[in-house]
């Protein structure tokens, strides 16, 4: 499977989301991921989809935002039931933390065959209590099924205030991923090299 992220170029929408060209992969002909990120919406990508006519099997990755946020809760189902009826049959749907955990499984429930569920601590809520959430993700994953331990990772835009506890909550996420024989998705902002070095520890 191959992800890569629409950009406001192929939507013709005024965002700036990075783009990996459907020709880098010209052989492939289903099984791409289409990453729905924060400055875009869903019936933005709806659109695009409608517009262009793609001719393979799409999947979504819904940003955490999509589903976490309020702002969303007036039109999100009737979202998710356009896509599915222009032929959009999997969803994946990222973790953030315990307090959002909920929303996650709400939206489980309503769409059961075409919502797969990641389990993880995201890195932005990684504060002192991050054993206690990696505790809550652990007991998680030992009760239910889940498709990824994502979205981990590091990151430092804002503040490098909890960058230790990032770290080992990183780390700690990688292992568990391992011991499930789970694919991990990574969040990596402006820690690269944070990340990569983890990486190397752990491949």
């Amino acid at each position: 499977m191959f992800y890569f992220e629409i950009s406001a170029d192929l939507l013709n929408l005024d965002h700036s989301v990075t783009y990996t060209p459907v020709s880098v992969f010209p052989r492939i002909q289903r099984d791409l991921t289409i990453v729905i990120d924060d400055d875009i919406s869903g019936n933005d990508i709806i659109d695009a989809i409608e517009r262009k006519s793609f001719n393979y099997m799409i999947n979504i990755r819904i940003s955490d935002i999509f589903y976490s946020k309020k702002d969303f809760d007036n039109d999100r189902d009737e979202v998710i039931k356009k896509a599915i009826e222009i032929g959009i049959n999997h969803f994946f749907i990222p973790s953030i933390d315990s307090k959002h955990h909920n929303r996650m499984f709400d939206l489980k429930k309503k769409f059961p065959n075409y919502i797969y569920l990641m389990m993880g601590l995201h890195p932005n809520y990684v504060k002192e209590n991050f054993e206690e959430e990696l505790a809550i993700v652990e007991d998680l994953l030992s009760k239910s099924k889940f498709h990824a331990i994502g979205e981990i990772g590091i990151d430092l835009f804002r503040e490098k205030k909890y960058l230790v506890e990032q770290q080992r909550a990183f780390e700690k996420q990688i292992i568990l991923a391992k011991s499930y024989n789970l694919p991990i998705v990574i969040h990596c902002r402006d820690a690269f090299e944070e990340i990569y070095e983890i990486l190397l520890k752990n491949k």
